[in-house]
């Protein structure tokens, strides 16, 4: 089920600028907080199943350490519990890929690209997760 989001309503997500064609580019909070914020982005846009980036995807079967960072009231709101998808490899690479401070890009509040790396340059990922230079070449 896709459902509505705003990404202005995210805490750990900050307009940086805004581009022809109802495209906003975010900056993206280099946290737990700011990784669930992409995973929700991706819910919403392209539904729960929807994998398009190791940064965030979801295997069966959340762990207990995953389960331990948070406040009761934090799972709820994120929607985990001991039946929902394991997030921990999504952690661990989330922690790799951060050279370069994460974006994220939104067309009429759908995402479509998310821009992170190892190294010290900007690219950026289509949601085949295809690498490349330009954000627009991303737009599928």
């Amino acid at each position: 089920m896709i459902i509505d989001f705003n990404p202005g309503n995210e805490q750990c997500l900050h307009l940086i600028e805004t581009l022809d064609g109802g495209i906003d580019i975010y900056g993206v909070d280099d946290t737990m907080d700011g990784m669930m914020a992409v995973r929700r982005a991706v819910d919403a846009s392209l539904g729960r199943d929807s994998n398009p980036w190791c940064l965030i995807s979801r295997k069966h079967g959340i762990s207990d350490a995953v389960l331990e960072m948070f406040t009761p009231d934090q799972a709820k709101t994120y929607g985990l519990d001991e039946s929902d998808e394991n997030l921990d490899a999504a952690w661990e690479f989330w922690c790799i890929y951060s050279a370069y401070p994460k974006k994220v890009a939104f067309k009429e509040n759908h995402i479509f690209a998310f821009s992170a790396n190892s190294d010290n340059e900007l690219l950026w990922h289509d949601l085949k997760n295809n690498s490349h230079k330009r954000l627009l070449d991303c737009i599928l």
